[in-house]
């Protein structure tokens, strides 16, 4: 009887914890950003997405040109003025929150291989894990516009000294 009320309580708190994972980091499609420990080691710029008057824009930002931006998108490579764009999202990095709240799960259920230790141990590790997991939940990888400027925006594009003459923008790719 008192196991029974120990899992159903575990239960509980594993369902809890799955709910905190599914927290509000934002994000950009897998493999189209790096993880923070990956970011110096890419060339590519980051995830913008805005929207155009007509339709929601997301893409890779390759670089600027006088007062246009230019953003690949299905591989495509699209020019916008930035005149016309009142907000603006760009994501740089992607955290690894989910990765730290699904390990602190598993690291959970692997308590109850600890007998009555468990009254111990559980906490410790949803305690620690959680806290490690909400850091990453909150750490900042991403800028608005207009809250930063089209320049903060150009030192995460592709080309951030600008989009050159002499690429070949049909050989771009995502």
């Amino acid at each position: 009887m008192y196991t029974e009320q120990i899992l159903k309580n575990l239960a509980i708190l594993l369902m809890a914890f799955g709910l905190l994972a599914c927290g509000s980091a934002i994000k950009a499609p897998k493999g189209s950003v790096p993880t923070l420990d990956k970011i110096s080691e890419t060339a590519n710029g980051g995830w913008l997405t805005f929207y155009d008057g007509s339709q929601e824009i997301s893409g890779e930002l390759i670089g600027f040109k006088d007062d246009s931006l230019f953003v690949l998108s299905n591989q495509k490579l699209l020019s916008y003025s930035q005149n016309n764009i009142q907000n603006a999202r760009m994501v740089f990095y992607n955290t690894k929150a989910d990765n730290y709240a699904i390990w602190t799960g598993v690291n959970s259920l692997f308590t109850l291989s600890n007998g009555m230790l468990l009254i111990f141990t559980l906490p410790i590790n949803l305690i620690v894990g959680g806290a490690v997991t909400s850091g990453e939940y909150k750490r900042l990888n991403y800028m608005d516009f207009p809250d930063y400027s089209w320049t903060e925006f150009q030192k995460f594009s592709r080309f951030p000294q600008g989009l050159l003459d002499t690429i070949d923008r049909k050989e771009l790719e995502l």
